[in-house]
Parts: C-alpha cells; structure tokens; sequence
C-alpha cells in the first residue's frame, strides 16, 4: 500500500507529489499510521484548505518511482485464485485543531495496529 498528498489536484500520483508511507509502500500488517500534518510533520490546514489524500495498493508486488511519478502493480504471482477471494479494510481519520494545540503529535494518540485478519472466500 503506498499513500500520498495529492499536490496538484489531480487524483494521480506524480513527481513533486508528497509520499507519506515509505516509496514502495507498506503492507497491511506494518502499517501503524500516516501522518499528513501535526507539530513536527508537515504544515497544518487552515480554516479554508483542503488536502487529498490517496491511496494506491495492489495484490501483489507494487513498485513506486518517485522521478517518474508512476505506481505500477505486478500481481503475476497472484495466479487465477485471487478471481474468487476478497479484500476488506477500515480505515480511521483523527483530526485535530491546531488552535491551543500548537504541540500536538500524531503519537499522542496511540498506536492502533490495523486488523489484518483477512478472509479468503472460495466457491
């Protein structure tokens, strides 16, 4: 899974875009959280902003180039048993207003790890 701030508006990942997971990504049970903005990452939103946060993932082995500005996803190793499975995930955003928490960390929140429990259905 890879997650990135939309710099452009686009919907797409290009250069320039800002990655907020590592460049190829994470996976599933690694991921512990993303942080767009608090005291020590990025710029906090104003009353009248908005950002776009998108998220690319892939069922198999995903590659990211960061000068190109391309995400490309080999799922070859997946075979035809992937037609009859499925995936399901949630997803909770915290957010927080920067007045009279000028300090606020991301980390004072506390680490919730995703449930990774994943469910195969075959017919």
């Amino acid at each position: 899974m890879f997650v990135w701030q939309d710099n452009d508006g686009d919907g797409l990942y290009n250069a320039g875009d800002d990655a907020l997971t590592a460049e190829d990504g994470v996976t599933l049970d690694t991921l512990d959280s993303v942080v767009v903005a608090d005291s020590t990452v990025g710029t906090p939103l104003t009353k009248d902003q908005t950002r776009e946060v998108y998220i690319a993932w892939c069922a198999g082995d995903q590659t990211v180039n960061k000068s190109a500005g391309t995400i490309a996803c080999d799922g070859g190793g997946m075979s035809d048993v992937a037609q009859t499975d499925k995936f399901s995930a949630d997803m909770t955003v915290y957010a927080v207003q920067t007045r009279n928490n000028e300090d606020f960390e991301c980390g004072q929140v506390g680490s919730r790890k995703p449930q990774t429990d994943i469910t195969s259905v075959t017919s």
